[in-house]
Protein backbone atom coordinates (compact mmCIF):
# COMPACT_ATOMS: atom_id res chain seq x y z
CA UNK A 1 0.00 0.00 0.00
CA UNK A 2 1.29 3.43 -1.08
CA UNK A 3 2.14 6.26 1.34
CA UNK A 4 -0.59 9.07 1.44
CA UNK A 5 0.55 12.30 0.32
CA UNK A 6 2.18 14.49 3.11
CA UNK A 7 0.22 17.67 1.25
CA UNK A 8 -2.48 17.40 -1.02
CA UNK A 9 -4.94 20.22 -2.17
CA UNK A 10 -8.24 19.22 -3.72
CA UNK A 11 -10.57 21.34 -5.79
CA UNK A 12 -8.36 24.68 -3.99
CA UNK A 13 -10.38 28.22 -4.74
CA UNK A 14 -8.81 31.06 -4.05
CA UNK A 15 -10.53 34.66 -5.10
CA UNK A 16 -10.09 38.33 -3.81
CA UNK A 17 -12.60 41.07 -4.00
CA UNK A 18 -11.06 44.43 -5.19
CA UNK A 19 -13.02 47.36 -5.32
CA UNK A 20 -16.58 45.53 -6.87
CA UNK A 21 -14.81 43.14 -8.89
CA UNK A 22 -14.71 39.16 -7.30
CA UNK A 23 -11.04 38.16 -8.77
CA UNK A 24 -11.08 34.60 -8.79
CA UNK A 25 -6.75 33.68 -8.76
CA UNK A 26 -7.26 29.77 -8.42
CA UNK A 27 -9.55 28.11 -10.19
CA UNK A 28 -9.82 24.50 -8.99
CA UNK A 29 -6.17 23.18 -8.16
CA UNK A 30 -5.89 19.41 -7.49
CA UNK A 31 -2.48 18.51 -6.14
CA UNK A 32 -0.40 16.15 -4.30
CA UNK A 33 2.98 16.47 -2.79
CA UNK A 34 4.52 13.26 -1.55
CA UNK A 35 7.27 13.14 0.97
CA UNK A 36 10.75 14.18 -0.15
CA UNK A 37 9.85 15.92 -3.36
CA UNK A 38 11.24 18.22 -4.80
CA UNK A 39 8.93 20.39 -6.83
CA UNK A 40 8.96 23.36 -9.10
CA UNK A 41 5.93 25.22 -9.32
CA UNK A 42 6.26 27.09 -12.93
CA UNK A 43 4.02 29.79 -14.45
CA UNK A 44 4.45 33.30 -15.50
CA UNK A 45 3.71 36.34 -13.18
CA UNK A 46 0.15 36.40 -12.38
CA UNK A 47 -0.11 32.72 -12.96
CA UNK A 48 -1.30 32.07 -9.19
CA UNK A 49 1.81 30.41 -7.62
CA UNK A 50 2.44 32.57 -4.69
CA UNK A 51 -1.39 32.61 -4.05
CA UNK A 52 -1.35 28.85 -4.06
CA UNK A 53 2.39 28.31 -2.09
CA UNK A 54 0.28 30.79 0.65
CA UNK A 55 -2.57 28.58 0.58
CA UNK A 56 -0.36 25.60 0.81
CA UNK A 57 1.93 26.64 4.04
CA UNK A 58 -1.64 27.86 5.67
CA UNK A 59 -0.61 31.75 5.26
CA UNK A 60 -3.69 32.23 3.51
CA UNK A 61 -7.45 30.47 3.72
CA UNK A 62 -8.58 29.15 0.45
CA UNK A 63 -12.36 30.61 -0.78
CA UNK A 64 -13.13 26.97 -1.30
CA UNK A 65 -11.50 23.42 -1.55
CA UNK A 66 -9.29 21.92 1.11
CA UNK A 67 -5.51 21.86 1.91
CA UNK A 68 -4.36 18.56 3.83
CA UNK A 69 -1.03 17.68 5.50
CA UNK A 70 -0.96 14.37 6.38
CA UNK A 71 -4.65 13.92 5.67
CA UNK A 72 -5.63 16.66 8.54
CA UNK A 73 -7.84 19.14 6.41
CA UNK A 74 -6.60 22.45 7.71
CA UNK A 75 -9.90 23.78 7.74
CA UNK A 76 -10.72 22.15 10.68
CA UNK A 77 -7.59 23.35 12.65
CA UNK A 78 -7.92 26.43 15.03
CA UNK A 79 -5.81 29.54 14.61
CA UNK A 80 -3.45 28.81 17.06
CA UNK A 81 -3.08 25.13 15.65
CA UNK A 82 -2.52 26.57 11.99
CA UNK A 83 -0.13 28.63 13.63
CA UNK A 84 1.70 25.86 15.42
CA UNK A 85 1.85 24.14 12.41
CA UNK A 86 3.53 26.85 10.47
CA UNK A 87 6.08 27.12 12.62
CA UNK A 88 6.84 23.84 13.32
CA UNK A 89 5.93 21.99 10.25
CA UNK A 90 6.62 24.25 7.56
CA UNK A 91 9.47 26.64 6.21
CA UNK A 92 9.18 29.23 3.69
CA UNK A 93 11.87 30.82 1.76
CA UNK A 94 11.06 34.48 0.12
CA UNK A 95 12.11 36.58 -2.79
CA UNK A 96 13.59 39.31 -0.95
CA UNK A 97 14.48 37.46 2.16
CA UNK A 98 12.03 38.96 4.85
CA UNK A 99 15.59 39.20 7.40
CA UNK A 100 15.03 41.56 10.78
CA UNK A 101 18.09 44.60 10.16
CA UNK A 102 18.56 44.93 13.90
CA UNK A 103 19.42 41.46 14.03
CA UNK A 104 22.39 39.27 13.37
CA UNK A 105 22.57 36.32 10.52
CA UNK A 106 22.97 33.80 13.63
CA UNK A 107 19.70 36.14 15.30
CA UNK A 108 17.67 35.84 11.93
CA UNK A 109 18.16 31.83 11.80
CA UNK A 110 16.82 31.34 15.75
CA UNK A 111 13.75 33.24 14.81
CA UNK A 112 10.94 30.79 14.62
CA UNK A 113 12.14 29.59 18.35
CA UNK A 114 11.69 33.17 19.58
CA UNK A 115 8.38 33.50 17.94
CA UNK A 116 7.50 29.82 18.71
CA UNK A 117 4.59 28.12 21.43
CA UNK A 118 6.00 29.17 24.91
CA UNK A 119 8.64 31.64 23.21
CA UNK A 120 9.95 34.83 24.17
CA UNK A 121 11.93 37.41 23.12
CA UNK A 122 15.43 36.19 22.44
CA UNK A 123 15.07 32.94 24.00
CA UNK A 124 16.82 29.81 23.17
CA UNK A 125 19.43 27.49 24.75
CA UNK A 126 22.80 27.27 23.94
CA UNK A 127 21.84 24.27 22.05
CA UNK A 128 19.63 25.91 19.55
CA UNK A 129 22.60 28.67 18.92
CA UNK A 130 24.80 25.56 18.26
CA UNK A 131 22.47 23.98 15.86
CA UNK A 132 21.64 27.59 14.57
CA UNK A 133 25.48 28.42 13.31
CA UNK A 134 25.95 24.40 12.44
CA UNK A 135 23.14 25.18 9.96
CA UNK A 136 24.43 28.07 8.66
CA UNK A 137 28.16 26.68 8.68
CA UNK A 138 26.56 23.85 5.93
CA UNK A 139 25.14 26.66 4.34
CA UNK A 140 28.97 28.32 4.08
CA UNK A 141 28.49 31.50 6.35
CA UNK A 142 30.21 29.67 9.09
CA UNK A 143 32.42 33.17 9.48
CA UNK A 144 29.29 35.72 9.08
CA UNK A 145 27.38 34.46 11.95
CA UNK A 146 27.13 37.93 13.63
CA UNK A 147 26.93 39.62 10.61
CA UNK A 148 23.72 42.06 10.17
CA UNK A 149 21.90 41.79 6.99
CA UNK A 150 23.37 45.22 5.49
CA UNK A 151 26.98 43.40 5.97
CA UNK A 152 25.77 40.25 3.47
CA UNK A 153 25.65 40.31 -0.21
CA UNK A 154 22.41 39.06 -1.44
CA UNK A 155 23.11 35.38 -1.95
CA UNK A 156 24.64 35.12 1.72
CA UNK A 157 21.08 36.84 2.74
CA UNK A 158 19.10 33.96 1.08
CA UNK A 159 21.11 31.58 2.71
CA UNK A 160 20.21 33.07 5.91
CA UNK A 161 16.87 32.41 4.98
CA UNK A 162 16.92 29.27 4.37
CA UNK A 163 18.47 28.03 7.37
CA UNK A 164 16.03 30.20 9.07
CA UNK A 165 12.88 27.76 6.98
CA UNK A 166 14.98 24.86 8.10
CA UNK A 167 15.73 25.77 11.57
CA UNK A 168 12.82 24.25 13.22
CA UNK A 169 13.23 20.78 10.88
CA UNK A 170 10.09 21.49 8.89
CA UNK A 171 8.56 18.71 6.72
CA UNK A 172 8.07 20.81 3.84
CA UNK A 173 9.89 24.23 2.66
CA UNK A 174 7.89 26.39 -0.02
CA UNK A 175 9.80 29.09 -1.70
CA UNK A 176 8.63 31.50 -3.62
CA UNK A 177 11.04 32.73 -6.36
CA UNK A 178 14.03 31.99 -4.07
CA UNK A 179 16.33 33.20 -7.23
CA UNK A 180 14.40 36.17 -8.41
CA UNK A 181 16.55 38.74 -6.90
CA UNK A 182 19.72 37.33 -7.49
CA UNK A 183 22.28 37.29 -10.48
CA UNK A 184 22.36 34.13 -12.42
CA UNK A 185 25.63 32.85 -11.05
CA UNK A 186 24.40 33.37 -7.59
CA UNK A 187 20.87 32.25 -8.04
CA UNK A 188 22.32 28.79 -9.96
CA UNK A 189 24.68 28.21 -6.96
CA UNK A 190 21.05 28.60 -4.58
CA UNK A 191 19.50 26.43 -6.73
CA UNK A 192 22.44 23.79 -5.60
CA UNK A 193 21.79 24.42 -2.43
CA UNK A 194 18.35 23.60 -2.41
CA UNK A 195 18.79 20.65 -4.26
CA UNK A 196 21.77 19.13 -1.90
CA UNK A 197 19.21 20.06 1.01
CA UNK A 198 16.29 18.20 -0.34
CA UNK A 199 18.40 14.94 -1.41
CA UNK A 200 20.60 14.86 2.33
CA UNK A 201 17.21 16.02 4.12
CA UNK A 202 14.53 14.05 2.65
CA UNK A 203 12.02 17.15 3.07
CA UNK A 204 9.61 18.28 0.56
CA UNK A 205 10.81 20.85 -1.27
CA UNK A 206 8.35 23.32 -3.63
CA UNK A 207 9.73 26.16 -5.78
CA UNK A 208 7.75 28.67 -7.30
CA UNK A 209 9.87 29.84 -10.19
CA UNK A 210 8.76 31.52 -13.57
CA UNK A 211 12.60 30.69 -14.63
CA UNK A 212 12.32 27.50 -16.95
CA UNK A 213 16.36 27.08 -15.90
CA UNK A 214 15.59 26.58 -12.53
CA UNK A 215 12.44 24.67 -12.66
CA UNK A 216 14.59 22.12 -15.91
CA UNK A 217 16.83 21.01 -12.75
CA UNK A 218 13.89 19.99 -10.39
CA UNK A 219 12.96 16.36 -10.36
CA UNK A 220 9.07 17.51 -10.90
CA UNK A 221 7.53 20.41 -12.34
CA UNK A 222 4.12 21.53 -12.26
CA UNK A 223 3.08 24.02 -14.64
CA UNK A 224 0.22 26.66 -13.88
CA UNK A 225 -1.63 29.36 -16.00
CA UNK A 226 -4.49 31.34 -15.56
CA UNK A 227 -4.81 29.69 -11.91
CA UNK A 228 -5.10 26.43 -13.13
CA UNK A 229 -2.72 23.38 -13.36
CA UNK A 230 -1.46 22.38 -17.01
CA UNK A 231 0.92 19.25 -16.17
CA UNK A 232 2.51 17.86 -12.78
CA UNK A 233 4.68 15.44 -14.47
CA UNK A 234 8.04 14.14 -13.03
CA UNK A 235 11.27 14.17 -15.09
CA UNK A 236 11.21 10.85 -17.35
CA UNK A 237 7.14 11.81 -18.25
CA UNK A 238 5.37 9.78 -15.39
CA UNK A 239 2.43 11.70 -14.18
CA UNK A 240 2.71 13.27 -10.31
CA UNK A 241 0.01 12.55 -7.70
CA UNK A 242 -1.67 16.15 -9.24
CA UNK A 243 -1.98 15.83 -12.51
CA UNK A 244 -4.27 17.26 -13.62
CA UNK A 245 -5.24 15.50 -16.72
Amino acid sequence: MSEPPLLEVRDLRKSYRVGGREIEVLRGIDLALARGEMAALLGASGAGKSTLLHCLGLLDVPSAGSVRLRGVDASSLSFAQRARTRNREIGFVFQFYHLIPELDALENTLLPRWIGPGAGPRRSSWEERDRAGALLGRLGLGDRLLHRPAQLSGGERQRVAIARALFAEPEIVLCDEPTGNLDSRTGSEIVDLLLALNRESGKTFVIATHNPELARRCPRRVRIEDGKILDGARVGGDPGPGHAG
